[in-house]
């Protein structure tokens, strides 16, 4: 499978060029690979005490979120 690139996406999808470059910036299948690969991750780490380093990093760069938690 190729890399998806804003021209060959705005070709192939007839959407503006700005929005064909963002998609392929933030490739939808790659953006489900990396929520699939943090999911597993949660799941090796369901029994340990809540928040463990590992969890604070993956979760670090949303702490200017207004729902990150506090205490995280």
């Amino acid at each position: 499978m190729g890399r998806l690139t804003p021209a060959v996406f705005a070709a192939q999808s007839g959407f503006h060029h700005m929005i064909a470059r963002h998609v392929a910036l933030h490739d939808p299948a790659r953006a489900l690979r990396e929520i699939k690969a943090k999911r597993r991750i949660l799941a090796r780490h369901a029994r340990d005490s809540w928040p463990c380093h590992d969890l604070r990093d993956l979760a670090s760069p949303y702490t200017d979120h207004p729902d990150f938690p506090a205490r995280a």
